[in-house]
């Protein structure tokens, strides 16, 4: 495991890879420009890739949706999206303060800049076959010697695998091949690079062409191909595919390509090193290449992340290869020079480089998978690096890390003892720790692994029980045998001690983060509405709190009392619910008041002497009451309508608003009593005298009814001479001569004009 700063600024990249003896290469060679990370109030200045593509790396828990939609509406374009990641584009004429604008959202984690990679190759003659890394890996020993045969899934994350060749065909699961580069389900190799670094670790043992490290074990090739035909492709879709692989269940990733951190960089991308690192933890072992410039590997990544297994490369005669980095990330060695393996369109061919070096050791550790499935990344690992061959200088070095990769030795192991005899005391020069930091939840465990570091520079594991175990307080956490298990939040240490040294790790218990169900309420007096808590844990876990391990609180008990999570509202006004679990404390808004007053139906139309029911509802956020018959009610003119027990009462013509009060709120209610028209049957008629008529008046009232009247009508006549009118609308003529008889009711009148002839 290699230490690592935070993370920074990066630069350009190179792939590791090579093609007959060439360097096959890629580079990143981006612009200098500012952006900006949520975590800091301050700018970073870090390089950009020439594509103007940024990701952006949400917060666990994080509601993305509106962080999405600011991109897309802003002056970038979102070029892609996943659970934990987006990738935007900018536009040619965009300032990068949309950088400064997007890294401002709490969503946000960081903002890096995306990479290009390019990379070229030529093929020799692919007829030519002898595979000396086999016999120098002790591959053939390794296959006699092996016992199980578990399923095995490797992941070759690369420019894809062409599984039709009949070296690879059944070997590759193309179930789940994805194609990141087309974003389709088809990753079939077009370059050639992924199906020789497949037929490395996977290709069949049969009578035809060559046999892969695995041999005739089950081992699967996932391919997910991320770089395309001219061996471009971009971080995003290597960290997309590495946690995808994670995700699928590969037991192995193979990373034969590589990043060099721009100078005076120090730090990887967390882009690509968070990818790494959810890989581990989802129990994949990482295999990843050295790097091809006879340079230090500590300026690559993945080379120098940690966890990853960083393999350089060396020829027929065993020396590290003049193309291959060294330093101190590199932990094995791997034939890397002149390696024939299986090309598209069933062929074969010669490549050189770390890219050939590192399909070595995925081979062996998916041999030992096969084995031994139980083996976890930590014991891979270790089984890996404590059995290698050891070249160059005496235990560890720079160029070859901890040896030849030895497929024989790693699989006749035996796992429950150490390889090497116990340590003395005096040969101890520190004792390392596989977790330099423990987060557990409460009531959680979590488990310690010592290595010891020896004179000679090489290191062994150190068993549990012989390690002298202390906690500085039994009252946050307790240590057996390695085994760590929370008893209390807070901060203590746990010390291990062995062979006169010792290591020490800081536990801690505590909760980073505290969310309520409900962060604001609006409530009625006397309702109750319970609330749950989800806290967050260092570890990342999540669980819902049980209500009695809270302490609530309310800040004010006439407004709002709380008991076990239950918000019992008491008075109008407003108040906030504390409640506190661990080290975190969140707050609750409880207002206790009508959001609105609502009226059913809030425009009633009738003639007089009707009424209509009427519904007041007051709205206590997403709660409803019906309060009719506790409103206070208040009308503009009781000459048109009045409310009596539950209903609007037409008492005359016209049109008036009637107000519902209940506990400040208000509403109001139109309510229209006019008549919309008068009609009468006729409009002109002739009469002879002493001949009478009675017009028949009809009504049409604003409720849409239309009735006949027959009371309550006033009649005149312009002349009685000519003819009078009763009350009752009866006209009789009395002289030669015309008049106009008028009929008037609700306001509205209707004429008749009445000729008398002779």
């Amino acid at each position: 495991m290699k230490a690592i700063a935070a993370p920074s600024r990066y630069g350009k990249m190179l792939l590791a890879l090579t093609l007959c003896g060439m360097t096959l290469q890629a580079w990143m060679t981006p612009a200098p420009v500012s952006a900006f990370s949520a975590d800091t109030s301050t700018q970073t200045k870090i390089t950009k890739s020439e594509t103007e593509e940024y990701i952006v790396k949400f917060r666990e828990g994080a509601q993305q949706k509106s962080t999405k939609l600011r991109a897309a509406n802003s002056v970038s374009t979102l070029a892609q999206s996943s659970d934990q990641h987006m990738l935007i584009r900018l536009e040619k004429a965009a300032d990068e303060t949309a950088l400064e604008s997007l890294a401002t959202d709490p969503n946000v984690e960081y903002i890096e800049p995306n990479i290009r990679m390019y990379a070229t190759a030529s093929i020799e003659d692919p007829y030519y076959s002898e595979q000396w890394g086999l016999e120098q890996i002790q591959a053939p020993a390794a296959w006699e010697a092996a016992i199980g045969d578990a399923g095995v899934t490797v992941a070759v994350i690369d420019t894809g695998v062409d599984y039709t060749h009949p070296d690879l065909k059944g070997r590759v699961d193309t179930a789940n091949d994805y194609d990141y580069v087309n974003n389709d389900r088809d990753a079939k190799d077009d370059e050639g690079h992924g199906t020789h670094v497949a037929g490395i670790i996977a290709a069949k043992q049969n009578s035809q062409g060559i046999v892969g490290v695995a041999g005739d074990r089950k081992v699967k090739i996932l391919a997910l191909k991320a770089l395309d035909r001219d061996g471009e492709g971009n971080m995003y879709d290597v960290a997309t595919a590495i946690m995808d692989a994670a995700d699928l269940g590969a037991d192995v990733i193979n990373l034969s390509l590589g990043a060099e951190l721009e100078d005076g960089v120090e730090s990887a991308p967390r882009t690509i090193t968070d990818a790494v690192q959810y890989a581990i933890d989802k129990g994949s072992l990482v295999v990843a290449a050295a790097g091809n410039d006879a340079a230090s590997a500590d300026r690559y990544v993945p080379a120098s992340i940690p966890g990853v297994v960083t393999v350089s490369a060396v020829g027929t005669d065993l020396r590290l290869a003049t193309f291959s980095n060294y330093g101190s990330s590199v932990d094995l060695a791997a034939p890397g020079v002149d390696i024939l393996s299986t090309y598209p369109g069933g062929r074969y061919a010669y490549m050189s480089g770390t890219s050939q070096a590192t399909p070595f050791v995925a081979g062996v550790a998916a041999l030992l998978k096969a084995s031994e499935p139980a083996l976890s990344v930590n014991e891979l690992n270790n089984r890996l690096l404590d059995t290698a061959a050891d070249l160059g200088k005496t235990g560890r070095d720079n160029q070859y890390g901890y040896g030849l990769v030895d497929a024989s030795r790693a699989i006749q192991a035996d796992s429950s003892h150490p390889t090497e005899p116990e340590p003395s005391d005096a040969s101890i020069t520190s004792l390392k720790a596989d977790q330099s930091k423990l987060s557990l939840p409460p009531s959680g465990s979590g488990t310690i692994t010592i290595t010891a570091y020896l004179k000679n520079g090489s290191k062994s594991a150190v068993a549990a029980n012989d390690v002298v175990w202390q906690t500085k307080d039994k009252k946050i956490a307790v240590v057996e045998n390695g085994l760590v298990t929370a008893a209390g939040f807070g901060k203590t240490t746990i010390t291990a001690t062995y062979g006169g040294k010792t290591v020490s790790v800081p536990v801690e218990i505590a909760v980073t983060k505290l969310t309520a169900s409900k962060s604001s309420l609006t409530m009625k007096p006397d309702g109750t509405v319970s609330v749950e808590l989800t806290a967050t844990y260092g570890d990342k876990s999540k669980e819902t709190v049980a209500a009695g391990e809270v302490t609530w609180k309310s800040q004010n008990e006439d407004i709002a009392v709380v008991q076990d999570g239950a918000i019992t509202a008491k008075n109008m006004g407003s108040t906030y619910i504390l409640a506190t679990y661990g080290n975190k404390t969140v707050k609750i808004r409880v207002t206790v008041s009508i959001t609105k007053l609502v009226a059913s139906p809030n425009k009633i139309l009738l003639k007089p002497g009707t009424s209509s029911s009427i519904i007041i509802t007051a709205s206590y956020g997403d709660e409803n009451e019906v309060v009719t018959s506790d409103v206070d009610w208040k009308t503009g003119d009781a000459k048109v309508a009045v409310y009596r027990e539950g209903e609007i009462v037409a008492t005359g013509f016209g049109s008036t608003t009637m107000t519902a009060t209940y506990r400040g709120k208000s509403v109001r209610i139109s309510v229209d009593t006019r008549l919309k028209q008068l009609q009468a049957d006729t409009t002109r008629k002739t009469l002879e005298i002493g001949q009478t008529v009675i017009p028949v008046i009809r009504a049409a009232f604003s409720d849409g009814s239309i009735e006949q009247i027959e009371e309550g009508i006033t009649w005149t006549s312009s002349n009685e001479k000519v003819a009078t009118v009763g009350d009752n609308g009866e006209i009789t003529a009395k002289a030669e001569g015309s008049t106009t008889i008028t009929a008037r009711y609700g306001e509205k009148t209707v004429r008749i004009t009445i000729t008398v002839a002779p």
